[in-house]
């Protein structure tokens, strides 16, 4: 699963501030306390009744746009889609 991704930094948060574009993501002091956001919402209602497609986008979204792990994060896409898609069966 980890492909080429640092075995260092692979799966830990990043510890510097980046910039997507004219996007300034949230401060890597700020990532643990809306990780933790986000699963409680990944585990709520709301989002185990959405549409197993619709939340893996969500999910992608989220975790790329607004987080920015140091490791490559388009290695986790497929794997949210099987994890919503799980839920609807």
């Amino acid at each position: 699963m980890l492909g080429h991704v640092d075995p260092v930094e692979g799966g830990q948060f990043r510890r510097t501030q980046v910039y997507v574009g004219g996007h300034i993501p949230p401060g890597p002091g700020d990532i643990h306390y809306l990780m933790e956001e986000f699963v409680l919402w990944l585990n709520s209602e709301q989002a185990i009744r959405m549409h197993p497609v619709r939340c893996a986008n969500f999910i992608y979204f989220s975790l790329y746009f607004y987080l920015r792990f140091c490791d490559k994060i388009q290695q986790i896409g497929w794997e949210n889609l099987q994890v919503c898609s799980s839920r609807a069966l």
